[in-house]
């Protein structure tokens, strides 16, 4: 897809670490201006300034917290007038993981709120910010990152979220398709981001191995045999926002190497 985003702007949320990062390289290697947005204003003027001068893109952080409505009207609005215009939005930010265990009624509702909030809310929110830009232009193209908490039980705000982010994809592709703009969501597995190690350690410790050897498992648990990279993300994101896909809308994408023998329909 060499070129294909020559003169289009993307907006990426969560852009400033992991899957969003990635995506934001992705695009900017294929030709896109990107706009990053995350809360960590050190974090995103790194990524900003790293992704930049490896693809002499103009990348540029907003800082922008999703949890605020109208530092999303005011941000996108600052990135409208920066970059002149926004054809792609990618929906990345989430909160940082709790961690893995299975959690239900011990979750307070502070955190099932909060994810909520950051996550659901905000990509609703980011949305309707964007879609002005995108109906002017008559096209658009908006992904959104979900995770496969949605389709298993465990800790309930993740859960919620997820599931949440399929029911917007669906029913704001129906909403928005006539316009030009097709909605598609993406729902990862376990991904090797930097934040691998963090998460999974205590889990590897308990059963007496290495953060390695729990790396290794869970690789060979997949058809691929090998660990989901953001890298892996970012190709599909990718292919979601380019002309190829105009036909997909309203559809979540699992990406998670094949693991499992769930059938999906």
């Amino acid at each position: 897809m060499r070129g294909e985003f020559e003169n289009q702007v993307a907006v990426v949320t969560g852009g400033n670490r992991g899957i969003g990062k990635a995506v934001a390289w992705e695009l900017a290697r294929e030709g896109a201006d990107a706009a990053l947005v995350a809360r960590d204003r050190v974090a995103l003027q790194a990524a900003a300034d790293e992704i930049s001068r490896g693809t002499e893109r103009r990348i540029l952080p907003f800082q922008i917290d999703l949890t605020d409505n109208e530092q999303i009207r005011r941000g996108v609005q600052a990135i409208g007038e920066a970059c002149g215009r926004i054809d792609i939005l990618v929906n990345g930010a989430a909160p940082v993981g709790r961690g893995t265990e299975l959690r239900s009624s011990t979750e307070s509702e502070e955190e099932v709120l909060e994810e909520f909030t950051v996550k659901t809310v905000g990509y609703l929110r980011m949305t309707r910010a964007v879609v002005p830009y995108m109906k002017r232009q008559g096209s658009g193209r908006i992904v959104n990152l979900g995770g496969l908490a949605a389709v298993t039980a465990g800790r309930l705000s993740a859960t919620i979220r997820n599931v949440s982010v399929t029911a917007l994809t669906k029913t704001l592709g129906n909403e928005l398709g006539p316009f030009g703009i097709t909605v598609n969501a993406i729902h990862p597995g376990i991904v090797a981001t930097e934040r691998f190690a963090e998460r999974f350690a205590e889990i590897a410790r308990r059963q007496g191995r290495t953060i390695e050897e729990h790396q290794q498992q869970l690789a060979e648990a997949t058809a691929i045999r090998r660990m989901v990279t953001p890298q892996d993300i970012a190709h599909v994101v990718a292919f979601l926002a380019s002309p190829r896909a105009a036909a997909i809308c309203g559809e979540t994408i699992v990406v998670n190497g094949g693991a499992g023998s769930t059938i999906r329909y």
